[in-house]
């Protein structure tokens, strides 16, 4: 404010000085001293006053020069080019005699190019700045807006955009490499019902609506559904998303598929477990404990790290004919009757034949190789089951070998989303348990 009180006040100033000088010129002429004298030319006082004016133009143009890097709504270099024009017609005008003299003709003419430059510099650079600000600042959103463009293309993460209602209004090219999904195929459809199982669309729509209600998402994690029927575990991070009034328009979801990493958790935890059933079993082989007890707690072992609901362990053995059978050390508590229940409660089924061995255990061991089968009732190579006996959805049997040879078979049923080779691989330390309790059998 007071700056434009200054501002103001020089305005009236000048205006003032300016009717002033010129009342006094047009109304008091005779009063004024003479400027010029018919044939003899400029009065010492016109030339004084012209070398003073040139004088005053050339500090003028000096002090721009000067000033020419600062900021301001003018182009100094522009500027400093009229002033100088404006010093060089007035040279002329202290040397002419005759009113219509050439020099006084040149000296108006450099006034006139200085008055375009004068023009240049003050009128058309403030109407033009802005526009080129305007043009740079264009510019400079573009590369911007082409930055943060490059990088949501790029970043290999999921980034999501979902509307108040939990629609999906935009994803990145990541989210369709995961998901499989095209985005023009899915804008606009919700995201619950879209990728997420329904076993958690009632708690993620409550994270939800948490978050639309100021609560960020920090480290949730949840599935999403892929478009063949994958499952992968993704890490979120979420914030609200406002507009230019203020009014909220959405939530910006950050997503890392850590599926891998907690698959390579999973491993190692249960590797960890395998070791400790492990070393658990050989301590209890040192202390001459009963060999039910040790595949007792083997077989426990096995179920809870693997999430099995039956299991069965198994010594190999050969008639005399040569043909492989399969003789129980321990099975998990399944009978079926009164019968079986007081067997299993005597033995754990210790002792029991199985000769026949057209079935899924079976195969194991004649093809010497573990057998899966994740759709047991509809595998080929399944058997039949005792009447009344627990339905078996999935299965898993694995030979254990002493060099070439078959010592004994595993088998675990109805793991919840089937068996996979990693967990073979697994199991494959329990070999050492099974042929040290052989070797303490034989002694």
């Amino acid at each position: 404010p007071a700056g434009s009180l200054r501002r103001s006040a020089l305005l009236a100033g000048t205006v003032t000085l300016f009717v002033l000088v010129s009342t006094m010129i047009l109304h008091h002429e005779a009063r004024l001293p003479a400027m010029h004298i018919p044939g003899q030319g400029l009065t010492t006082l016109k030339v004084a006053l012209e070398w003073l004016l040139v004088a005053m133009l050339l500090l003028t143009a000096f002090m721009l020069y000067r000033h020419r890097q600062r900021p301001g709504d003018y182009d100094a270099g522009t500027l400093s080019l009229a002033v100088l024009l404006m010093a060089a017609g007035e040279l002329f005008f202290t040397v002419y005699v005759q009113v219509s003299s050439t020099a006084n003709l040149l000296g108006h003419v450099y006034k006139v190019i200085a008055y375009y430059y004068l023009y240049r510099a003050i009128f058309t650079e403030t109407v033009r700045r802005p526009f080129l600000r305007i043009a740079q600042l264009n510019s400079e959103v573009a590369r911007e807006r082409d930055l943060a463009a490059g990088m949501l293309n790029t970043a290999q993460v999921i980034i999501l955009l979902l509307n108040p209602e939990g629609r999906i209004s935009h994803a990145n090219p990541y989210f369709e490499q995961l998901t499989g999904f095209r985005l023009d195929d899915i804008r606009g459809k919700d995201w619950f019902g879209t990728l997420l199982p329904k076993r958690d669309h009632a708690r993620i729509r409550e994270l939800f609506s948490r978050s639309c209600s100021g609560t960020p998402t920090r480290g949730t994690m949840n599935t999403i559904v892929t478009r063949d029927g994958r499952e992968r575990l993704i890490e979120w991070h979420d914030q609200r998303l406002f507009d230019t009034q203020g009014a909220f328009t959405g939530v910006l979801a950050i997503g890392q598929d850590v599926t891998e990493r907690h698959r390579a958790v999973d491993e190692l935890l249960r590797s960890n477990a395998i070791l400790d059933a492990v070393n658990q079993a050989q301590s209890q082989l040192i202390a001459h404990r009963a060999s039910k007890d040790i595949f007792a707690g083997l077989l426990d072992a096995l179920l809870d790290l693997t999430g099995s609901q039956y299991g069965f362990i198994g010594e190999v053995l050969w008639n005399e004919a040569g043909a492989p059978y399969v003789r129980t050390r321990y099975i998990s508590n399944i009978a079926w009757n009164d019968e079986m229940h007081r067997l299993v409660e005597d033995k754990g089924l210790d002792g029991l034949t199985f000769h026949k061995l057209d079935n899924l255990l079976g195969r194991s061991v004649l093809d010497r190789r573990a057998v899966i089968a994740n759709d047991a009732p509809h595998d080929a190579r399944r058997g039949g089951l005792p009447e009344g006996h627990p339905a078996i959805h999935t299965f898993m049997g694995i030979p254990i070998f002493e060099g070439d040879e078959i010592r004994a078979v595993i088998g675990l049923a109805n793991r919840a989303g089937g068996y996979d080779p990693g967990i073979v691989t697994l199991i494959e330390p329990l070999a050492v348990v099974e042929l040290n309790n052989q070797n303490r059998e034989l002694q």
